[in-house]
């Protein structure tokens, strides 16, 4: 009996063991912090080089993405510091990034012993919609479950995963494609026929306002979870005293009016100001730049996406920088009015 005993726990352990190494060096889908794969893989690198990345910018692909014709193709975060080489960057954006996981990324942060000065948080309007929102591959999930629990149970996440104690797959493709669409607050159609038509051969002018519709005219609501994840990310960089950088990124809004109509503007702008009033509530300054950049300036198909040319990067980086400096001679002001009214008490 005691012979079983002892073999059965032997077992467990042989078990345990190989489960962690399997998780730890064979199964990286996530890019685990550990692994020093890109994306999430950076920010252990970045928290432990404090001095020389000070300031964590997050980001989607538009952060990186290029034209072809450019002749700089440098990000937005390397036009940033070529600017101002005190912000000292670290370039956190990744496809398909959004407030879901800078929220976990955030909350791994509040954790470490390292904590970075700043965050730059760019919100792109599209992030927002149900293309993006609700797509299957945008959820993160392992990533986020990765970033907000323990190293030791997140090997652990295959077989809880089968055992359904957490799910990787909080959105199936059913769900994806029955989500419905809107513009304003009326419903056009669902997911699924919005996704059909971009793999249409021949892209109308038709699908083009439809597609602009699709992405940025729903009626955002503040209630959105994605801006819940902005709420939760201005409490915990103001509980462990990080600045935050906020803007709301271009989109090729000239056009949008062009197939849509002045609706879009409309639309547009009303859910920029949900988003500013989000963070002016939290005392967060929001810059937004949702307007500030010309259909000339960007780099995309028929279909809209947010990408830009070197001219728009430009515009975005010069009014990143003077709106970092603006907000550090506040902050600044703000110390030494305080330092005066303590030193005179």
């Amino acid at each position: 009996m005691r012979k079983l005993f002892v073999r059965c726990t032997v077992l467990i352990l042989i078990l345990v063991l190989s489960q962690v190494l399997l998780s730890r060096y064979l199964v990286p889908n996530v890019p685990m912090l550990t692994l020093g794969i890109p994306g999430i893989g950076k920010l252990d690198t970045y928290l432990n080089l404090h001095e020389t990345y000070s300031t964590l910018y997050f980001g989607d692909s538009i952060i990186k993405a290029y034209a072809p014709s450019d002749y700089d193709t440098r990000s937005i975060a390397e036009m940033v510091t070529a600017q101002d080489p005190t912000i000292k960057i670290g370039d956190m954006s990744s496809p398909g990034y959004g407030l879901n996981i800078f929220e976990a990324m955030v909350t791994y942060i509040s954790h470490a012993s390292k904590k970075p000065d700043a965050i730059i948080i760019p919100i792109n309007m599209r992030s927002f919609s149900p293309q993006w929102d609700m797509r299957p591959e945008y959820q993160f999930e392992k990533e986020i479950f990765f970033l907000t629990h323990n190293k030791f149970v997140f090997y652990f996440g295959k077989p809880l995963s089968i055992f359904q104690a957490v799910n990787f797959e909080s959105v199936t493709s059913e769900m994806f494609r029955g989500t419905p669409v809107f513009s304003g607050k009326t419903q056009i159609g669902t997911v699924g026929i919005f996704e059909d038509k971009a793999r249409q051969h021949t892209i109308t002018e038709d699908i083009v306002k439809d597609f602009y519709q699709y992405d940025y005219m729903g009626q955002l609501d503040s209630n959105h979870r994605k801006l819940l994840s902005l709420q939760n990310i201005a409490n915990m960089a103001n509980e462990h005293d990080i600045h935050l950088y906020v803007y709301i990124t271009p989109i090729d809004y000239e056009q949008g009016v062009q197939y849509v109509g002045p609706i879009f503007k409309q639309q547009v702008k009303a859910n920029t100001d949900v988003v500013c009033a989000v963070l002016k509530k939290e005392g967060v300054p929001c810059l937004n730049l949702v307007f500030s950049v010309g259909s000339k300036n960007f780099e995309h198909g028929l279909l809209p996406n947010e990408h830009m040319k070197e001219s728009g990067r430009n515009i975005v980086a010069d009014e990143l920088v003077r709106f970092i400096t603006s907000q550090r001679k506040q902050t600044t002001q703000d110390s030494v009015q305080v330092y005066g009214f303590a030193k005179a008490r």
